[in-house]
């Protein structure tokens, strides 16, 4: 029996109320798929669990696609194998290139782990959707056709500019209504082999500039790197002494 639409099954390599969550479910509901197409989360079956679960549902449904969103091992191997099993087409929607990523935080196993899947879904894949255009351009020179580059945006008509007096007063954030606020978003984990933290390059930068400049920062996001953050702050804040000068 011919489906009127496809039914396409969904992975989030994360858990339902995450960014990537959230964003599986807004593309589910703006891709036309059958009301039977199913959206699965790994965090609520855990790593090792929903590979099996993704496989067993890819053989019961036999759907017409098969997407992954944002690389992780689970939803990547359940998907190569419910392709090697079962035929079914494949996509990925990924924003990093995660051998690079690994590789610069010096996790090099799993940088090669990455990279064997990585270099499988090259070979396999029937859609790669990347958010970046460099990425987009990595994957074309490897021999990489099927990939689209939907740079991640903010629909202006859904978040629309509104005052930020009130909402920073609530949050007891000491925003100036009348400066830029330039913010970072993100895990605020401590990188120990390279000594970073997501957003210290935001810090760095507002030190640099003049003190009249009407910038303001703001970090949100928790992790164990968030004290090393606040100390950067602290430090760059504060005023450099001055040079001594040679005792003549």
């Amino acid at each position: 029996m011919t489906r009127e639409l496809p039914l396409v099954v969904f992975f989030a390599n994360s858990a339902r109320d995450s960014n990537d969550g959230r964003r599986v479910r807004e593309f589910r509901a703006r891709v036309p798929c059958a009301d039977e197409s199913v959206v699965l989360y790994r965090d609520e079956l855990g790593r090792l669990r929903s590979v099996l679960v993704l496989v067993q549902t890819i053989r019961r449904l036999r759907p017409d696609f098969v997407y992954v969103e944002v690389f992780g091992y689970s939803g990547v191997v359940g998907a190569l194998l419910g392709k090697l099993l079962f035929g079914v087409p494949i996509g990925l929607g990924n924003g990093d290139h995660i051998f690079s990523t690994h590789a610069k935080a010096g996790r090099w196993i799993r940088a090669a782990i990455a990279a064997s899947l990585e270099c499988c879904l090259r070979r396999s894949a029937d859609l790669w959707v990347v958010w970046s255009p460099f990425h987009h351009r990595w994957l074309r020179r490897r021999g990489v056709k099927s990939v689209v580059c939907a740079p991640g945006a903010v629909n202006l008509d859904v978040f629309a500019r509104a005052a930020a007096a009130g909402r920073a007063a609530r949050l007891a954030l000491d925003l100036d209504e009348h400066a830029l606020v330039v913010g970072v978003v993100g895990s605020l984990r401590h990188a120990r082999r390279i000594d970073l933290v997501y957003g210290w390059d935001l810090i760095d930068a507002l030190a640099a500039l003049p003190p009249d400049v009407p910038v303001q920062g703001l970090i949100v996001g928790g992790g164990d790197g968030l004290e090393r953050l606040r100390a950067r702050a602290r430090e760059r804040a504060s005023p450099e002494p001055a040079p001594r000068r040679a005792s003549p």
